[in-house]
């Protein structure tokens, strides 16, 4: 372990922070997330750290698309209990890889991919 590495576990906690923070608030914690995992990455490349900062940035974007799918659905009343569904399941799902991943990454382990 190196002072690089500690720096950049810190960091990589600071993305689940803020993505722990998204799921209350639904702010823009996440996009700041994203954004800082995005950024980080490539001075994370050959470290177990780079796994967490991919799966964080999948996170963001699968959350994004899949939530972008609910709000279509959301325009037909038939959608609507479908919308909020696969918004639950989104929801449900980046708080279980947010809280295996910020394990994982407190054991320094490779993200859970």
């Amino acid at each position: 372990m190196n002072d690089t590495e500690d720096r950049l576990r810190t960091w990589a906690q600071v993305v689940y922070a803020c993505y722990a923070l998204w799921l209350i608030t639904s702010g823009l914690s996440g996009i700041v997330g994203a954004a800082i995992a995005f950024l980080k990455l490539n001075d994370a490349r050959g470290t177990y750290v780079e796994s967490h900062f991919r799966d964080q940035i999948r996170i963001f974007f699968w959350g994004l698309v899949l939530s972008c799918i609910a709000g279509v659905l959301a325009v037909t009343l038939i959608g609507i209990p479908l919308s909020l569904l696969l918004l639950a399941a989104v929801w449900v799902w980046t708080l279980i890889k947010t809280i295996s991943g910020w394990i994982r990454l407190s054991e320094r382990r490779t993200a859970d991919i």
